[in-house]
């Protein structure tokens, strides 16, 4: 069968299965299609295989419902426009992708250390933050946001990077998300429903026989989500008999805890640039690419650094991470103003910038662009109060087990607004071969 060719008449039995496709390798992805295909089924099948090449099953009493569900982006969209073309020739180039998650003005700041400088040492890793670097990486799909399912190459490729780990003598720690934080599932909703336009279009350009731009559009989507692929990470890292731990709520939070242990569990921590929204000492490695391993480097940020450079203090420079945005707070909107904020997107020297002119409030910076919030997002400076409340008293477990709420004994009653629901403070919990 060759890659144009398309029947959806064609059926075959149960029997006559084709062994050497992925359970996920399927067209097209509704859930209940899904799973389907876990286990045999005894329904009559039709062979799909799309105009890409890949090839998968779906029970013929689906077809109907499958077919609409598949071709719908296609068929309704309108024609790409020049403009839509070149602007995501432009902005949806691999190679940036991983820039343009990261603070163009913390990227400016970064710095490089020899890998063989981490010898021997225990490295607390954000698992979120790791993941998502090797989906945009040494993983990386860029169809797999039209085709569904899991990265098919995700867990080789994180044996060969935990091959590498251990062939220069690290040993990571993995720690993930626990229980989503309030305003979380908010952040992922606004994200799923860009990656949602990202991906309509990319069937735009591959309808107007635009290929190589609609692949590119598809890798550019970020419909899958790091979370999503804990499954798979956790599964190696317990073939590999290698601790992992499980944040109550933030990664983040935890990390902080456990390099603050005066019994040195972890000797340095590697994450994203949320961090910095906590007390930690004092530089953060960032997860390594593939080119980062072959020249044996890691590049990562100091705390201090950016302080001493910004010229803001520990609280301030908080708020500045908190207005270009967090996985649990949208952006300040006045930053996304191609009019304020000439070139996007927005640092934190820019969020600074606008403290620096309000008071060095943020309460004072949201009155002074009144008019945006409230055509924006009226109750950002709500969701800025919990998201602030959030970071002060986060949730993080003790190595015996016990969880603990910082600075509980300032806790304000409403604590629940922004804490949201949690475990009873004498709960005790495990993690993996801790």
């Amino acid at each position: 069968m060759n890659d144009i060719y398309f029947d959806p008449m064609e059926t075959y039995s149960p029997a006559g299965y084709t062994p050497e496709l992925s359970s996920f390798d399927f067209f097209p992805t509704t859930l209940h299609i899904q799973n389907s295909f876990q286990s045999p089924n005894q329904y009559p099948q039709t062979l799909l295989q799309s105009p890409g090449g890949s090839v998968g099953y779906a029970p013929l009493y689906d077809w109907e419902y499958a077919a609409s569900e598949t071709f719908s982006a296609i068929t309704t969209a309108p024609p790409a426009t020049t403009v839509e073309i070149d602007y995501d020739q432009k902005h949806t180039d691999q190679s940036t992708y991983a820039a343009r998650n990261g603070d163009p003005y913390i990227l400016e700041r970064k710095v490089k250390m020899e890998i063989a400088d981490l010898k021997n040492s225990v490295i607390g890793v954000d698992a979120t933050a790791y993941l998502q670097q090797m989906i945009i990486g040494s993983a990386s799909e860029p169809l797999l946001a039209a085709l569904g399912g899991d990265p098919l190459t995700l867990k080789q490729q994180i044996g060969e990077e935990l091959d590498r780990w251990k062939s220069n003598n690290m040993t990571p720690v993995f720690v993930f998300d626990g229980q989503s934080n309030v305003g979380k599932n908010e952040v992922a909703l606004r994200k799923a429903k860009e990656g949602l336009g990202q991906t309509t279009r990319a069937w735009k350009y591959y309808g107007d026989t635009h290929p190589e731009i609609a692949v590119q559009t598809f890798g550019a989507s970020g419909a899958i989500r790091a979370q999503e692929l804990y499954k798979i990470l956790q599964e190696v890292l317990v073939e590999r008999k290698l601790d992992f731990k499980i944040a109550p709520f933030s990664a983040c939070a935890q990390l902080a805890y456990l390099l603050s242990l005066d019994t040195h569990y972890i000797d340095a921590i590697m994450g994203s640039q949320e961090l910095l929204l906590y007390d930690i000492h004092d530089a953060i490695i960032f997860p390594p690419s593939s080119d980062d391993w072959d020249d044996k480097l890691v590049y990562g940020v100091l705390k201090s650094d950016i302080l001493e450079h910004l010229k803001v203090t520990p609280e301030m420079l908080a708020d500045a991470l908190l207005m270009v945005g967090t996985s649990f707070l949208p952006p300040f909107p006045p930053l996304k103003d191609v009019s304020i904020i000439t070139k996007q997107p927005a640092s934190i020297k820019d969020a600074a910038n606008l403290l620096r002119t309000s008071e060095k409030s943020v309460s004072s910076t949201c009155n002074a662009f009144s008019d945006i919030l409230q055509q924006e997002d009226s109750k950002w400076l709500d969701k800025y109060r919990k998201a602030k409340m959030l970071v002060k008293h986060c949730c993080i477990v003790h190595e015996d087990g016990k969880l603990e709420v910082k600075h509980s004994d300032v806790l304000t009653g409403d604590n629940q607004e922004y804490l949201g629901l949690r475990l009873r403070p004498n709960y005790t919990t495990t993690s993996h071969r801790l």
